[in-house]
This record gives C-alpha cells, sequence and structure tokens, in this order.
C-alpha cells in the first residue's frame, strides 16, 4: 500500500480571478478542484452580480444580516477561492495588481476589452511584469 498522497494536477499554479456572473467563475472553480490556488478579486464598490438575489436562493433560504455573503450560486460557482476586495482603477489597487501578477500564473477576467487597456493592465503589459503569463 503506497503512503504517497495523490496530487492534483495545478497545485502550485496562482490564478488571479477578476472575472464576474457565471461562465469565467465557473472555470476558475474548475482551476480551484484541480488544485491551483485561485484569489477572486472584486472592487468594494461593484461586487459580483451572482451575490444577489436574482441568481438564486440564499444559503438556508436566510439572507441574514450580510445576503451578499449568502447567494447559493456565488458559493458554487467560486468554490475553492480565496477573496480578494481591491479597487482596480485606483493607482494602489494596479500596484498591488501587479505584485500578484507577477506571483502568478494566470489572469481570467471577462471585462470588456477597454477596461484593462484603460487601467494599463492589459495582456501586454502584464506579459513585461511576468513573461509566462496566461
Amino acid at each position: 500500500m503506497s503512503t504517497k498522497k495523490p496530487t492534483l494536477p495545478l497545485v502550485g499554479m496562482r490564478v488571479l480571478d477578476l472575472s464576474y456572473v457565471f461562465a469565467v467563475p465557473y472555470m476558475a472553480g474548475l482551476l480551484s478542484d484541480l488544485g491551483a490556488e485561485v484569489i477572486k478579486i472584486e472592487a468594494p464598490h461593484k461586487l459580483d452580480q451572482t451575490r444577489g438575489r436574482a441568481f438564486g436562493p440564499y444559503l438556508d433560504n436566510d439572507p441574514a444580516q450580510d445576503p451578499w455573503n449568502r447567494s447559493g450560486i456565488f458559493y458554487v460557482v467560486n468554490r475553492g477561492k480565496r477573496s480578494l476586495a481591491m479597487d482596480m482603477s485606483t493607482p494602489e489597487g494596479q500596484r498591488i495588481f501587479k505584485e500578484l501578477v507577477a506571483k502568478s500564473d494566470i489572469v481570467l477576467d471577462n471585462y470588456t476589452p477597454r477596461v484593462m487597456r484603460k487601467w494599463g493592465l492589459h495582456y501586454d503589459e502584464l506579459r513585461k511584469i511576468k513573461p509566462s503569463l496566461i
């Protein structure tokens, strides 16, 4: 009998997840299932829309005092992720994001193309920080 624990294929990879709603957050959840460290980044003034009632029931059907933290669908698509609230439109937020990019393997976002470009954080700029970035 082997005493060696099985290793998930993406252990050691870090993913920065800037995505919202369903498709890309769900994909990032799958990466987490496969062992990647996934950090979901949300703007404090614009939380993921799946945190709201429109995307399904609250946990235990109880919104409690913090309904934005009780959305069942939010927990399904964001399972296994770490969470960071950060305003990417500010110089401080962009500085912190760049520090994270330097230590990450993948950046996911589903913003319109103008958003990351406006912040100077589009793919060509991020590759200057981390050439192997996906």
